[in-house]
């Protein structure tokens, strides 16, 4: 009876043994699995960061990029102002021409 007993128990232990293993295997993949996804989450964090960081750098430049095309909207609308301007007083001074005695030698030149 102890017999049956100590072979029950000594197989008992074997299982327990074997389960012990079980459990130490399953905690290290898990353990495995924690580093692993810690070294992803790590390089999503660092990915998102780096992200941002462009994500910041390229609206600064959209900014500046805006701010220059006022300034050159500004600096073209000012050109062309000019430029009627300068028609306006080349229009004036043709006709003032036109209408000046000798008026003729000038028509010529101008390709009237």
């Amino acid at each position: 009876d102890m017999k049956e007993d100590l072979e029950r128990l000594q197989l008992d232990k074997k299982k327990l043994s074997d389960l012990s293993a079980d459990i130490i295997k399953a905690y290290e993949m898990v353990s495995d699995d924690l580093s692993s996804s810690k070294r992803v989450e790590s390089s999503l964090q660092s990915d998102l960061e780096r992200s941002q960081s462009n994500l910041q750098a390229t609206e600064k430049l959209a900014r500046s990029d805006r701010e220059l095309l006022k300034q050159t909207a500004v600096q073209l609308d000012a050109a062309q102002r000019r430029m009627l301007e300068l028609e306006r007083e080349f229009a004036d001074l043709k006709q003032q021409q036109y209408a000046a005695p000798g008026a003729g030698s000038v028509r010529r030149s101008f390709g009237g």
